[in-house]
């Protein structure tokens, strides 16, 4: 019997495809559905209904009868360039997907086109007078930064966009003016020095030939506009400096210190400023806004054995390194006395690269991974000097990944701290999406796939990094990985996943962002490539889903600026010295950061140069992760934190017992500091946590607890004094449901008066939250039961 199910199987599905009829049928049903919505949203607008979801429907369902039609014309793709390098398991949940995938697009499409018809004719969408964000009437020169965040009057925006998007030409047409911007306001105009047509050539001409165009069209639709710069050399360079690429690494492909790059490097950047300073565009940003420049996509130059992508250094920089030592050492017996080496001058030192993780802990790590962090540093701020030189409007960006700050590697020359402080963006390329069994993840993260349907940790720690460095300045995600991938693609609605994914990276901090990726051409054609599988352009739901959470976001997150002005009074210590020299720093210090996460609170970090410069508010509560690297001057910074009094927790013995250059400390200032010892159950040390908080009267005014009134790991809770009440945002990370009940802090009671505050409704005192579901509330204290 199976052998004959099986070839009947496909026999059924390539005669569908053949004769067309499902097709066809389906297609008849959508261009009438889209005639019907069409009708409504205009009958309905007039009588002051609210039609943006509508609205929303209705372009993505346009979309997608021109991608439909591309895609049955063109036939299927072939198995590699539709997944790439997916594993054979995430392969077989694909295939169902793309077996029909025309078909399938125009059924999805029909379905959320009834949806939007239903919820039109519902009495809930009537406006009543309310002033609701319109996307269509996004006009960046009506915005203003004001305390890292973007405003229009008194009103939040996020803009927002979806990575290399491209209407197709057939349905471009269709739409009013301004309906692209329900899925794309930001530009970004990226430009490579591989333009340069030749060493003879103008960079200022070749890059306004390739500039003019996209600012132009950024200008004339009101989006936000960004220049991103890439790191790839034109080969002719090699002609003059043929080892300019003999060190490289797959974002930046040539030596930052070879002369040859600098000089073409230093011509391309100051070329781009003054092509963007010199168009029209740049005539009406607004001056606190500014011209965005990202600097670089990705950065990391890994120099250690063993790690992904490692390089060595090349000589131009062996010489920065012993001009470094020099200056740090003065002496060469200093430097030998250090390393344990007899070196007759700073000529001969020198160290083999990618450098031997085994010299982790020694003064010779410390050294290549400081220098190299301070050589990085200087690179960015090369070309931040070349492009301010030109435009007197300049901002910059630097798209980091989280995981170069939450992981355990410290020889990628990031220092995120002094990144942070020299950019006026401070910039992210962050995960958050769901976990599954199959799919690649960095090992730190592993332990989150065990019990969370999300990855949230790593964006949720960089982003309170950020934000505790430089508070007033906005997260620019310009590549949020927000896509849930194969499980939305065999039909699981994901439309949940996507809310809480964008509220989520937006309460963290992110002001504005572009998400990854649209994978059509301008015709609508699929173009070959790894990550069509998270791609927008394939799943009608997704598209549609994350316009409509992004409507969400601007009606109901107007307090999300109030939220990030409030204290952040649990705070950890962070020393970057500790994280180059102890490769399970980070680890710990990770799993501090998850316990303390669950607890309704905003999570805070302190380092010693905010220590040192007085960046701190005496009233917070700072917990010290094992910390066994440590200068004399950061311990020093702790011991007079402890001695005026202020909250201070150790969270292991036999902290600090080595100073940063690996020498063994003999004398433990701190020793009779307070302990907490973290049980090693999670669960168990986010309760400890709690309890430290509410002995020092820090918890929030409202509490998300379980029925004996004990935080919930996995259940994320953020909430604000607003509008005579509290906003309370919760969202379930867990894999299973999760119930809760909301307490009110002063009295320790069980609130009364609480909203649904999308709807309005009346909340029950046990509220239940499935996987990735997410929930806003209103809480009136003066409301009577």
């Amino acid at each position: 019997m199976k052998r004959v199910l099986i070839p009947l199987f496909f026999l059924l599905m390539l005669s569908d495809r053949a004769n067309g009829e499902d097709y066809e049928a389906l297609r008849e049903r959508v261009e009438a559905a889209c005639v019907q919505l069409a009708d409504d949203i205009q009958a309905r607008h007039t009588d002051g209904y609210d039609v943006r979801y509508a609205r929303a429907a209705l372009y993505t369902a346009r979309y997608f009868l021109a991608f439909a039609e591309h895609d049955r014309d063109h036939g299927p793709m072939s198995e590699e360039d539709a997944f790439g390098y997916l594993s054979e398991d995430q392969r077989e949940q694909h295939r169902a997907w793309f077996a029909n995938l025309p078909e399938n697009q125009l059924r999805e499409t029909l379905g959320l086109l009834e949806e939007a018809i239903r919820r039109l004719d519902a009495s809930a969408s009537l406006r009543e007078g309310a002033d609701l964000y319109d996307p269509e009437g996004f006009d960046f020169r009506e915005l203003e930064l004001r305390e890292g965040f973007l405003m229009r009057g008194g009103q939040v925006r996020f803009p927002y966009g979806i990575i290399w998007f491209r209407p197709p030409a057939a349905a471009a047409e269709q739409l009013e003016p301004g309906g692209q911007k329900y899925f794309d306001q930001i530009a970004g105009s990226g430009i490579s020095p591989q333009w340069l047509s030749g060493p003879g050539a103008s960079p200022l001409i070749d890059l306004r030939d390739r500039l003019d165009e996209p600012l132009d069209q950024t200008l004339a639709l009101g989006q936000l506009g960004s220049a991103w710069i890439g790191h790839h050399l034109p080969p002719w360079v090699k002609d003059e400096a043929p080892d300019v690429f003999d060190v490289s690494h797959r974002y930046v492909n040539y030596d930052i210190d070879h002369p040859a790059a600098r000089r073409v490097m230093g011509d391309v950047t100051r070329a781009l400023a003054r092509a963007v300073a010199e168009h029209a565009y740049s005539r009406v940003v607004p001056p606190s806004i500014g011209n965005i420049y990202q600097l670089v996509n990705e950065p990391q130059w890994t120099a250690e054995q063993g790690a992904w992508d490692a390089q060595g250094i090349g000589p131009h920089t062996e010489d920065a390194f012993r001009r470094w030592l020099s200056a740090k050492y003065g002496d060469v017996a200093a430097l030998n006395d250090a390393w344990g080496t007899v070196f007759t001058g700073f000529d001969e030192a020198r160290v083999q690269t990618p450098i031997d993780p085994a010299l982790r802990g020694t003064a010779v790590w410390y050294d290549f991974c400081r220098f190299h962090m301070d050589n990085c540093n200087d690179f960015f701020l090369r070309m931040r000097r070349d492009i301010r030189s030109q435009d007197p409007l300049a901002r910059t960006t630097i798209k980091n990944m989280p995981w170069t700050w939450t992981g355990p590697l410290r020889s990628h020359g990031l220092d995120h701290e002094a990144l942070a402080r020299m950019s006026e963006y401070l910039g992210a390329d962050a995960d958050v999406k769901l976990l599954h069994e199959e799919g690649w993840i960095h090992p730190h993260d592993e332990p989150e796939r065990r019990d969370f349907a999300m990855k949230w940790s790593t964006v949720g720690a960089f982003y309170d990094f950020l934000k505790s460095v430089a508070p007033d300045r906005p997260i620019f995600d310009s590549e949020l990985h927000g896509l849930p991938s194969a499980h939305a693609a065999t039909g699981a609605d994901a439309s949940g996943f996507m809310e809480t994914a964008l509220w989520y990276a937006h309460l963290q901090g992110a002001a504005m962002h572009i998400a990854w990726v649209w994978m059509r051409d301008d015709e609508g054609g699929i173009l070959p490539y790894r990550g069509l599988y998270q791609s927008f352009s394939y799943q009608p739901r997704l598209l549609y889903s994350y316009a409509r959470a992004m409507i969400d976001l601007h009606d109901h997150g107007q307090w999300i600026p109030a939220l990030h002005q409030q204290p952040r009074r649990l705070r950890i210590f962070y020393s970057e010295n500790a994280a180059i020299q102890d490769e399970a720093y980070m680890p710990r210090l990770m799993g501090l950061y998850q316990a303390m996460f669950f607890i309704g609170q905003r999570v805070g970090f302190y380092t010693p140069r905010m220590l040192a410069d007085g960046e701190v508010d005496p009233a917070d509560i700072l917990f010290v992760p094992d910390t066994r690297y440590l200068s004399d001057g950061e311990l020093a910074r702790l011991v007079e934190w402890r001695d005026q009094g202020r909250a201070l927790y150790l969270t292991a013995e036999g902290a600090f017992r080595y100073r940063e250059d690996g020498v063994r400390r003999l004398i433990n200032p701190l020793a009779d500091a307070p302990r907490l010892d973290l049980p090693d159950d999670p669960a168990e040390a986010a309760q400890a946590i709690y309890q430290v908080a509410r002995q020092h009267e820090v918890l929030s005014p409202v509490l998300c607890l379980d029925d004996d009134r004990q935080p919930i790991r996995g259940l994320y809770s953020r909430g604000v004094p607003s509008d005579g009440g509290y906003y309370l945002f919760c969202s379930n990370f867990l894999r299973t449901p999760v119930r809760f009940r909301v307490f009110a802090r002063d009295d320790d009671a069980e609130v009364s008066g609480l909203r649904d505050a999308r709807t309005g409704a009346p909340v029950s005192a046990s509220i239940r939250l499935g996987p990735c579901e997410s929930r806003v509330f209103f809480w009136d204290p003066e409301a009577v039961p």
